[in-house]
């Protein structure tokens, strides 16, 4: 992979954790962040996470904290893995 598109629709932004789970059946982090509060105009919002070099992965697991900003869920819509397929 060499990048995460996390498409969120209602209180974006609360992503805390993004790992991809690679084929060793390892998780390695590749971003990591606090809850943060956007507008309603801010909505839908893109998440992009750029990755260095290109990652083999099998998956990708998304960890949302929702206990911060009292905001309620966080609705993610879609998650695009940009990349090249393994030989």
């Amino acid at each position: 992979m060499t990048q995460i598109n996390i498409y969120q629709s209602y209180n974006p932004d609360q992503v805390v954790l993004v790992e991809l789970y690679t084929p060793e059946g390892d998780f390695v982090p590749v971003y990591e962040s606090v809850p943060l509060e956007f507008t309603d105009d801010a909505c839908p919002f893109m998440l992009a996470i750029p990755l260095d070099g290109t990652i083999l992965a099998n998956g990708v697991r998304i960890t949302v904290d929702q206990s911060q900003l009292t905001l309620g869920w966080n609705e993610i819509d879609a998650v695009e893995l940009i990349g090249i397929p393994a030989n």
